[in-house]
């Protein structure tokens, strides 16, 4: 898997990728961290999960046996 880049190096063709954000919704009292599947055509920008800092490509599928 790669690493983690920042947000703005996202591809913007539509299709989904890994986002990291950091929220303080909920009840939790300190910010705390998603890992949510994001694309840049969804309006995650508004979500409630927080706005994504990060992002990594999708991992490849586990290998049918």
């Amino acid at each position: 898997m790669s690493e983690w880049q920042p947000i703005q190096t996202a591809p913007k063709d539509g299709s989904p990728f890994l986002a990291y954000t950091i929220s303080r919704a909920g009840f939790a009292p300190a910010p705390s961290y998603r890992i949510e599947i994001a694309s840049w055509k969804m309006n995650y920008f508004h979500a409630p999960w927080g706005i994504p800092t990060h992002w990594m490509p999708m991992p490849d599928p586990p290998e049918q046996k």
